[in-house]
């Protein structure tokens, strides 16, 4: 059993053929100077005689017989149960090949059955198949097992996770429904929340990290404000949650600027989500605007590789006054229903405040990305380091403080970060060297992670393409609305595996063509994968296809389609989407 106070229990693996032997220890099973091509196990069937170097695994040898074109069913049963009688249980039931091939099938159909709450027919089948993978990648590693081979956490990653759940609206609103509800319960009376944080066997939160970065609590407010625009469903304001207590308060920067981790404890308070959105999007408004009227920094906002542009307190973030902005818009009916016209004026007013502080900011083609704590500008022309940024560029258009700047902005993102193959997070890379510095991302070489194309970052772009080309469609401006409606396929395109994976392409790509990566390189091999699989691109990439490059969006539960469904866009023509939960597998 694990020692940890996360998870307890019996671990066990076994197979349906006779066990002639076994090895526990990776040296037993590798042998002394071998390794996965020529294990000593396997060539010999016994143990190599070598120090114990106290790495476990679960090896077991079996001999199978097959003559030539035969075929033969072998069950090998792998998992952990809460108890020893459990697991026992486990392996006499699926050591049995008919009940294991029941089960696979069982599988199937449940997968088959969450497939089916939403369909895709387009005249492009990759992309079909492409959105069908968006799904199982998006609840299978990210909601679910979160990890991946090189990041093998576990954690609930706050901010991250929540975007999951949301985007996944289109196939079944109660993942985000629940979901939404456990992150409210991991908030701190004075309005922050965890950063990430695990939970125990028994449903209480455990071990979790409370840091400065600056955004967490606010993505809580995000998701709210999304799930209800898009479902229609307002009971989850009334739902009672409560608090978490730390024995500890959190040191102010710039003593506390790594944040502390630690197992916390459950306030007697509670209230309903509606309050815990209310005490966050407060916290902000009253005690996180800096000098210049935007929201403080703290130790990084959504790009938390910037992380030292805050960490002394005094360093505010660009993006996150959009982000804010668009969160207010976005709670606005809610509040005017619940607090009444003076305080949703009141709440109006916040945001046209700090939308002048915005504009206050506009350098004639760009926003200003962050103000460093010593009043460093970032994102300047000429500046020589992070000069541009596809986050500002893409939520200020969401915002739409000053839509003409907001498309210029736009523009300009587009004309620097995106080539031929690829699309950068932001230009130029930040280097070791970088003054003042902005945090860790300058530890990485150009093109890598942050510094290269960070595909969960640049798909915001495509949404702002999309958004634009029906701002100017409206308008009658037919051919401006084209070129955006072509940008926003062409950006998601560029995401994908989908490009990267044709021909002679994929031998630099290097990775699954039904996956979607976290991030391409840029400088060296520009279009190589780099990690794939646990990202919070999946899911933004499955709600971009439907609403970026399809166009369609949720309101109360229900697909609005949009005008423009039956022409085609960047090369692609839509056949048809069709959504209906109620086949949805979860009960």
């Amino acid at each position: 059993p694990p020692r940890n106070r996360i998870r307890s229990g019996t671990c066990f693996v076994a197979m349906s053929e006779r066990v002639e032997n076994t090895a526990l220890r990776r040296d037993q099973f590798f042998g002394e100077g071998r390794g996965f091509s020529r294990p000593a196990f396997v060539e010999t069937g016994s143990h190599a005689a070598v120090a114990n170097d106290e790495l476990p695994v679960a090896a077991l040898l079996t001999t199978v017989d097959l003559p030539a074109g035969g075929e033969r069913f072998i069950s090998i049963v792998l998992g952990q149960a809460d108890t020893r009688k459990h697991a026992e249980a486990c392996v006499k039931k699926f050591q049995r090949v008919e009940q294991a091939e029941q089960s696979l099938q069982a599988t199937r159909d449940w997968w088959m059955a969450l497939q089916s709450t939403l369909k895709i027919d387009t005249d492009q089948p990759e992309f079909d198949a492409y959105v069908k993978w968006m799904k199982y990648q998006t609840l299978s590693e990210r909601i679910w097992a979160r990890k991946g081979f090189y990041q093998a956490s576990g954690a609930f990653g706050f901010r991250d996770q929540l975007q999951d759940t949301v985007n996944m609206i289109w196939v079944d609103p109660s993942l985000a429904r629940a979901q939404l509800i456990l992150y409210a319960a991991q908030q701190f009376p004075e309005g922050d929340t965890a950063h990430w944080f695990f939970l125990q066997q028994d449903g209480r939160t455990g071990f979790l990290s409370r840091s400065h970065a600056c955004d967490n609590l606010l993505w809580l407010c995000w998701g709210i404000g999304e799930y209800v625009r898009m479902t229609g469903d307002k009971t989850i304001l009334d739902e009672r949650v409560s608090y978490l207590k730390a024995e500890t308060p959190l040191p102010p920067l710039p003593a506390g600027k790594h944040g502390m981790g630690f197992y916390p404890l459950r306030s007697p308070r509670s209230d309903t989500v509606y309050k815990h959105v209310l005490c966050a999007l407060n916290l902000v408004l009253k005690k996180r605007l800096g000098r210049n009227g935007l929201p403080l920094m703290g130790t990084g906002d959504w790009n938390d590789g910037l992380d030292e542009i805050g960490s002394k307190g005094r360093g505010e973030s660009v993006w996150m006054a959009f982000f804010l902005i668009y969160i207010i818009k976005n709670l606005q009916s809610i509040l005017c229903e619940r607090e009444g016209k003076r305080r949703c004026h009141e709440y109006e007013q916040d945001a046209l405040r700090i939308g002048r502080s915005v504009e206050k900011v506009w350098r004639g083609d760009r926003y200003l990305r962050a103000i460093h704590d010593d009043g460093t500008e970032i994102g300047v022309s000429g500046a020589g380091y992070w000069e541009i940024d596809a986050l500002g560029a893409a939520w200020a258009v969401f915002a739409g403080v000053n839509p003409e700047h907001s498309r210029i902005a736009l523009d300009t993102a587009l004309s620097i970060l995106e080539k031929d193959r690829i699309i950068s997070l932001g230009w130029p890379a930040l280097r070791e060297d970088t003054k003042p510095y902005l945090g860790r991302s300058s530890t990485y070489p150009e093109g890598v992670r942050e510094n290269g194309m960070y595909s969960h970052g640049v798909q915001w772009l495509s949404r702002a393409c999309r958004l634009l080309s029906e701002q100017f469609a409206a308008k009658g401006d037919i051919e401006t609305a084209r070129y955006y409606r072509d940008a926003a396929v062409r950006i998601w395109y560029k995401i994908s595996a989908i490009p990267h994976t044709q021909g002679a392409e994929i031998e630099n790509y290097g990775g699954q063509p039904n996956q979607q990566c976290a991030d391409y390189l840029t400088v060296h091999d520009p279009g190589r994968m780099i990690w794939s699989g646990y990202t919070g691109a999946a899911g933004w990439m499955l709600r971009q296809a439907c609403e970026s490059v399809i166009g369609a969006t949720l309101s109360n539960n229900k697909v609005v389609m949009p005008a423009d469904l039956d022409v085609p866009r960047g090369g692609l023509s839509v056949k048809r989407i069709r959504r209906n939960i109620a086949k949805s597998p979860f009960k």
